[in-house]
């Protein structure tokens, strides 16, 4: 099995995102409180396809199976071809829980996982940095207060439930920092001289290369990654 390499030194770049960033991003949604005071919670792996691996901690790798539970501070990596695996971010039953969807050749630390409260009230802040490669993520009708942010190289997304949309939020991120929204939307910031905040709706993409919003293609391929 081959793997990806440089993911430790990649891991680095999520510790970069200056506070401008961060700034714009509270500018895209709404001033709310944020759990300072939760409960760390674990992450769990629903499905694993092909050669996938973790480190701990920075401790040595080890292969990742299904059912497995994740916590923060976990690097997830996934093989070169033919290698996927799903992990449910919180509570909830399969059919309502987020997730995250790694694909082959990609690398996404497991930043942060904290909860606080319980069931309809219960805030989940989540803190992922995709290293390379690319995710598909669902973010469901959750607590308003809810955020899950994931930076990668050059940016940082933030996803929020979109409790206008029934399908929450459902979007494709590639580690350039391309993403494609199926439903729901979300803020997106790069690093830069002149950093801009940038809200990506439903049927919409971002490119950086273009710093352009355009409209999703009725053929995109990401249409196919997930079944509503």
């Amino acid at each position: 099995m081959t793997f990806l390499m440089g993911t430790k030194k990649n891991s680095i770049y999520g510790h970069k995102l200056g506070c401008s960033a961060l700034a714009l991003l509270t500018i895209c949604w709404p001033v709310q409180t944020w759990p300072d005071d939760g409960a760390p919670f674990s992450a769990r792996v629903v499905r694993v396809t092909g050669a996938v691996r973790c480190s701990i901690d920075g401790r040595p790798w080890q292969t990742l199976k299904a059912d497995d539970l994740i916590k923060a501070g976990t690097v997830v990596q996934t093989a070169k071809t033919k290698a996927t695996v799903d992990i449910q971010l919180g509570t909830g039953g399969s059919a309502d829980a987020n997730f995250v969807r790694l694909f082959e050749n990609s690398g996404l630390a497991i930043k942060k996982l904290v909860s606080k409260g319980s069931g309809n009230d219960r805030v989940e802040e989540v803190e992922l940095n995709l290293l390379s490669g690319q995710i598909l993520g669902v973010v469901n009708k959750t607590a308003a207060a809810s955020k899950c942010d994931v930076s990668f190289p050059n940016g940082i997304a933030s996803v929020r439930a979109d409790l206008a949309d029934s399908k929450g939020t459902v979007y494709v991120l590639n580690s350039s920092g391309v993403v494609k929204v199926l439903a729901g939307k979300i803020g997106i910031v790069l690093v830069s001289d002149n950093p801009a905040a940038q809200m990506v709706s439903a049927e919409e993409q971002f490119d950086p290369a273009t710093g352009q919003i355009t409209r999703l293609p009725p053929d995109a391929p990401e249409r196919k990654l997930y079944h509503f």
